[in-house]
């Protein structure tokens, strides 16, 4: 009888030890959207002159459906999905945002979701992916993000002891990134600088604002240079990285459903003015790693992962007001150290296609310029005279 009653008291203690990693894996992968992510938002926005209402409308809607989407795709098929919001088409929409109304950018996003949900209910996404290179998209991404990167460089100049602290912080952190993201370090060791070295201006409780729903306009304008492009990133960069990374640890995801539900929660997250919602890559690479404990309790991860990003944007007329008061090189510094890990990993992917070497720098540059020809902005040229010059040179993976 003794032994029983050991045996017994051994498996709460034993499920205690099971959840924790789950907890700290979820909560890493929801530091990444909470702080870079977040960052990049706020840049974006002020860029476009978004008002703060329309800015915490976009905040709620990118970070609750997201998170929504994530916690029902880990609860109902009991995997570590992670995620919230495109990175990838933050960083792209920056560099056409300015040119569309706010009911049209509304207007995109939602034709956008419906694009995602169609290919899902077809089936057809494999089939897409097979008709845009991937080694062109990750030139194009580079390309779009490297301006980010470099202005870190214009707040070395204006803010020297932030930038070196955060450096140093990300340094640190990038040692024992599979227990801290480097993101982070930067962050803490940033603002400590930042404490002593800055004096920040008070902030008051600010007055609560609920989100606003907007009503969405189409124009061929906004599918050509919205819709298509934001499905394009959001299946590529997010949604095959974060399924694929299932697929590495042994997992069977629902492609077509998942396609489906992002699609729904992304044209959901539109009437808010958001840009989408959807799994992410690195979320889901964190969620689904042999850190995050027993192979089938990992979907806990994704479960702390988006109640966390849930929080998160149920609280944005909080937040929002706070990050407005960092200081532009702190803010610079940020952006540019959460988009620094997707540009290494972007260029490395494109240099080892040994079957796209010239379109790939092609596309690469075309999109490191900021143009619009023809109200198309450069990205899209990119995409477009990168696969033109792949097919006029015979470029491209044999057998692929």
């Amino acid at each position: 009888m003794q032994m029983q009653s050991a045996d017994n008291s051994s498996k709460p203690i034993s499920a205690v030890s099971s959840i924790k990693p789950a907890l700290v894996s979820g909560t890493i992968s929801a530091s990444l959207a909470c702080t870079g992510a977040a960052v990049l938002i706020l840049t974006t926005a002020s860029g476009a002159g978004f008002s703060r209402g329309e800015l915490i409308a976009w905040f709620f809607a990118a970070y609750v459906f997201g998170g929504l989407l994530n916690l029902l795709l880990s609860v109902f098929y009991r995997l570590p999905f992670g995620g919230v919001h495109s990175i990838a088409v933050v960083t792209y929409m920056s560099t056409v945002i300015n040119r569309f109304t706010l009911s049209e950018l509304t207007g995109g996003y939602l034709m956008a979701g419906l694009i995602i949900f169609l290919l899902g209910w077809s089936g057809w996404f494999g089939k897409l992916l097979t008709h845009l290179p991937k080694p062109l998209l990750d030139a194009m991404l580079a390309g779009l993000m490297l301006h980010y990167v470099i202005n870190m460089f214009s707040a070395v100049r204006d803010s020297p002891l932030v930038s070196m602290m955060s450096m140093i912080g990300f340094l640190l952190a990038y040692r024992f990134r599979t227990h801290v993201p480097p993101l982070l370090g930067a962050i803490v060791f940033g603002g400590l600088a930042l404490g002593f070295g800055t004096p920040l201006p008070a902030l008051s409780l600010p007055d609560f604002i609920a989100p606003s729903l907007f009503l969405p306009s189409f124009t061929l304008q906004g599918v050509i240079s919205i819709s298509i492009p934001v499905a394009i990133l959001i299946l590529s960069n997010d949604v095959a990285v974060g399924l694929a990374a299932l697929q590495k640890q042994g997992y069977r995801p629902p492609m077509d459903r998942t396609l489906l539900m992002t699609g729904i929660a992304t044209t959901a997250a539109s009437f808010f003015g958001a840009h989408s919602a959807n799994i992410g890559g690195m979320m889901t690479v964190i969620c689904s790693s042999d850190e995050a404990g027993p192979h089938d309790r990992r979907y806990l991860a994704g479960v702390v992962s988006a109640v966390w990003v849930i929080l998160f944007g149920l609280a944005a007329w909080l937040v929002v007001p706070f990050i407005k008061i960092l200081p532009a090189p702190f803010i610079t510094l940020i952006t540019g150290f959460s988009l620094i890990g997707i540009l290494t990993g972007c260029l490395r992917s494109a240099s080892r296609a040994s079957g796209y070497r010239f379109s790939v720098i092609v596309c690469f540059l075309i999109a490191a310029f900021p143009f619009t020809i023809l109200d198309i902005a450069s990205p899209v040229w990119a995409l477009l005279i990168g696969v033109l010059t792949a097919k006029l040179l015979g470029e491209g993976d044999k057998g692929t």
